[in-house]
C-alpha cells in the first residue's frame, strides 16, 4: 500500500495578500472517486479582522491537478469564506454546495449562506432561501448532500424555512428537494417544535430510493428515549412521499433492549449506521470504559474495532465508510497497534472479513510518528485520504508542516446499485425537431428538457412511471407554430374523412398524422376538425395548436391510425425495468392541427438522427418507420 503525498493549491488564486498555509486537509471524494475536495486554512495579510482564512478546491486524482478553487467559483470579485462543501454527481455533472460567509477586510463576516454549483458554474447564490422562498435568518452551519445531488439536508437556526413548528431559535436539520424545490423539516417531533439542537450528520439514498438523514440530539423524538442525552436518529422519506407534505418518521438508532444508549457522530451506509458511544451495554466484551464504534444494522449493533471482534484498550474514533458500510476508517491510538504512544493512526477496517489494516504507516511498515487527522474514504472503500505532520511518511527532507495523502487500498470495492437514471428525450414526430422546455413530471421528480430535448430523473428506483408532460408555446415560437397549421391539413383532414390516401401511394397514415386531426380534442376526426382549422388558418376564433406527448415505444400507438384515435392522453406510461443503471424513454410529441408534421422549429434546430427510429423499431417490433414519417 502506497500513500501518495498531494501538493498544496495555489494560495494566490484566493488571498488577497501575502499567503501562509497553515493546513491542509481532505473534506470529501467525489461519489465516482475521481475528484477529492480539499480543505486549506491559511492566513492573509491583507485582513486584519481574522487570524486565518479557509478555502476549498476539487483535485482531479487521475490528472493529478487541481480545479478551479471554489471560493472563486461562488464569487472571483471579492473576498469569500467556505467553510464546508459537499460534492455529488448529479445527471448534469459535478454538484457542489458550498457553506460561504462574505467577507471584508475589516467588515467581518456576515451570515453563511449555501451556493450551489454544477460542473464549475454558480447557478444559485443563496439557494436556502431560492428554495424556502424566505431569506434565511440565521448561519446555515452544517450540509450534507445525496450522492445523486438531488437532496441537502442543512443544519440551521433560522426559524423561516416555512416549517411553521420551528421557532424557538434552536438548530434544526432541513432536507431540501432540489428538484422540486421543496424544503422540510426533519426534526419535529410527532408535529411538535423541538427543544434541543440537532446536529446533522449525514443524508443519503438508499438502494429503494429512500432519503435518509441521520442526526443526533437530546431530544426524545421516540418513545424509547428517555435518558435526555445525545442519542443517534435516522429520519427517512420514501419515494412516495416526496410529493406530499409528510412529515416523514424518526427511529432510535442508539439502543439496547433496554432502551436508548448515548452516543454521536452517526454516519450513514446503505446497511445500515454507523455511531460512536461510550456504552458498554451495546456488547458484553465491551469492557474498556471508552468510547468505540458501532454498527447498526436493524435490530443488531456490532462492534468496529482494530482488534476483530474484540473492543480496543483505547478510544476509537469513526472517520468515515464505504457507502455500503464494508469498509469503515478509524483513528485510535490503541497501543496494540504497535505505534508510538498516544499517537493517533489511521486504520480501515473491513466489517465483512473483521480484519483492518494500518494505513498511516510508512513504506517500510512504521508507524506514523504524528497524529492522523481527517481522514476521509471514498464511497467504494478503495481509496482513503488523510492529513499528518508526521516525519515518517513522506519522502524527502522533513519539513514539519502539515501534509496531505492519499493511499490506494487492495480491497474489492464495495458498491451498492442505488436507483437508476431515467434519461428523456422528446422530439416532433415528422420532422423529428428536438423540443426544448418540455416540462416532464411523475410523482416525486420532475425536470425540464434542455435546447437538445433532454432531460433527466435520478435515483428512480420505481420499475415503472406514470409521467406527464407539456409544453407551452414559446413566445419566440408563436409565429411559426401558428403557420405549422394551415390549408394542406385541413385538406387532409378531408382526405381521412372520405378515405383518400393523406401522404401519397405507400405511405400509410401515422398514428400521430390521427392524433393531430384531432383538433378540436374529442376524440374523433370529423368535418368540425377541418372547419375548426380553417377558422384558425383565417384569423377566426378557433381552437389553437398545442403540443401533445406520447411514449414512442408505446405498442398500443400504431393501432389508432384512423378516424377514432382516442383523447388526447394526460398521462404516459414508462416501463422502467428492474436494475440497470440508466433507462432511456423517448417522448413523441405531435401539434394538434399539423396533420402532415411541418412543424420545423426555429432556425438552426437539432433533430434526431434516422439510426435512432432503425433502433427503436429494432427493440419494438410492433412500431414502424412509417409512423415517425420514414418510408422506404
Amino acid at each position: 500500500m502506497a500513500l501518495t503525498m498531494i501538493d498544496p493549491p495555489p494560495l494566490g488564486a484566493v488571498a488577497q495578500g501575502v499567503a501562509g498555509l497553515w493546513s491542509i486537509e481532505a473534506s470529501a471524494f467525489s461519489p465516482d472517486g475521481q475528484l477529492l475536495l480539499v480543505k486549506v486554512v491559511y492566513s492573509d495579510d491583507a485582513f486584519t479582522s481574522l487570524t486565518t482564512r479557509t478555502a476549498f478546491w476539487t483535485y482531479d486524482l487521475a490528472l493529478g491537478q487541481y480545479g478551479t478553487c471554489i471560493n472563486s467559483l461562488i464569487a472571483s470579485d471579492r473576498p469569500l469564506e467556505v467553510t464546508d462543501v459537499a460534492i455529488a454527481n448529479s445527471a448534469e455533472g459535478t454538484q457542489l454546495v458550498a457553506i460561504y460567509q462574505e467577507t471584508g477586510a475589516v467588515s467581518g463576516l456576515d451570515l453563511n449562506k449555501v451556493a450551489l454549483i454544477r460542473n464549475g458554474v454558480l447557478i444559485q447564490s443563496d439557494l436556502v432561501s431560492a428554495i424556502s422562498g424566505n431569506q434565511a435568518d440565521a448561519s446555515i452551519t452544517a450540509l450534507q448532500t445525496t450522492a445523486d445531488g438531488r437532496f441537502v439536508a442543512v443544519e440551521t437556526a433560522a426559524s423561516n424555512l416555512g416549517s411553521g413548528l420551528d421557532t424557538n431559535g434552536l438548530k434544526d436539520i432541513y432536507l431540501l428537494d432540489l428538484q422540486l424545490n421543496s424544503v422540510r423539516l426533519v426534526t419535529s417531533v410527532s408535529g411538535t417544535e423541538s427543544t434541543q439542537d440537532s446536529i446533522l450528520g449525514q443524508v443519503m439514498r438508499s438502494a429503494d430510493g429512500t432519503v435518509v438523514v441521520a442526526f443526533q440530539s437530546a431530544e426524545a423524538f421516540t418513545a424509547q428515549d428517555t435518558n435526555a442525552v445525545n442519542d443517534v436518529f435516522a429520519w427517512q422519506l420514501t419515494p412516495a412521499e416526496f410529493a406530499t407534505s409528510s412529515a416523514g418518521s424518526i427511529r432510535l438508532i442508539s439502543q439496547t433492549a433496554s432502551g436508548a444508549v448515548g452516543a454521536d457522530n452517526p454516519v450513514l451506509t446503505l446497511n445500515g449506521v454507523l455511531f460512536e458511544s461510550a456504552s458498554d451495554t451495546f456488547s458484553a466484551t465491551d469492557t474498556n470504559g471508552v468510547g468505540d464504534v458501532w454498527q447498526a444494522n436493524g435490530t443488531t449493533v456490532a462492534v468496529v474495532s482494530v482488534l476483530g471482534d474484540t473492543a480496543p484498550a483505547l478510544q476509537t474514533s469513526l472517520a468515515s465508510s464505504s457507502d455500503g458500510g464494508r469498509y469503515v476508517a478509524v483513528v485510535t491510538a490503541t497501543p496494540e497497534l504497535g505505534g508510538p504512544a498516544d499517537v493517533m493512526q489511521l486504520a480501515v477496517v473491513d466489517t465483512q472479513l473483521h480484519s483492518s489494516v494500518v494505513v498511516s504507516q510508512s513504506a517500510a511498515g512504521a508507524l506514523a510518528d504524528d497524529a492522523v487527522i481527517s481522514p476521509v474514504l471514498s464511497a467504494s472503500g478503495s481509496q482513503v485520504a488523510f492529513s499528518s505532520q508526521a516525519s515518517n511518511l513522506a519522502t524527502g527532507p522533513v519539513d514539519g508542516f502539515m501534509h496531505l495523502y492519499v493511499a490506494d487500498l487492495a480491497v474489492t470495492p464495495d458498491i451498492t446499485e442505488i436507483g437508476k437514471t431515467v434519461n428523456l428525450q422528446a422530439y416532433s414526430w415528422k420532422t423529428h425537431v428536438l423540443l426544448s422546455d418540455v416540462s416532464i413530471s411523475a410523482p416525486g421528480y420532475s425536470a425540464n428538457t434542455d435546447a437538445s430535448g433532454a432531460a433527466s430523473f435520478a435515483g428512480v428506483s420505481e420499475a415503472a412511471l406514470t409521467l406527464s408532460a407539456a409544453r407551452a408555446i414559446p413566445a419566440g415560437e408563436a409565429s411559426l407554430t401558428d403557420s405549422a397549421v394551415d390549408l394542406q391539413d385541413a385538406i387532409a383532414i378531408l382526405k381521412m374523412i372520405v378515405g383518400l390516401e393523406v401522404n401519397g401511394a405507400g405511405k400509410p397514415l401515422s398514428p400521430y398524422q390521427a392524433l393531430a386531426a384531432d383538433f378540436d380534442g374529442n376524440g374523433q376526426v370529423q368535418l368540425t376538425d377541418a372547419i375548426e382549422v380553417l377558422r384558425h388558418v383565417v384569423g377566426l376564433n378557433a381552437a389553437q395548436p398545442a403540443w401533445h406527448f406520447v411514449n414512442d415505444a408505446d405498442p398500443n400507438i400504431p393501432a389508432v391510425a384512423n378516424l377514432n384515435p382516442g383523447l388526447p392522453a394526460t398521462s404516459i406510461n414508462a416501463e422502467l425495468g428492474a436494475g440497470g443503471a440508466a433507462v432511456h424513454v423517448g417522448l413523441v410529441g405531435y401539434l394538434s392541427g399539423d396533420v402532415d408534421g411541418s412543424y420545423r422549429g426555429v432556425g438552426g434546430s437539432s433533430t434526431l438522427d434516422a439510426s435512432y427510429f432503425t433502433q427503436l423499431v429494432t427493440d419494438h417490433p410492433g412500431l414502424n418507420l412509417s409512423q415517425f414519417g420514414i418510408y422506404a
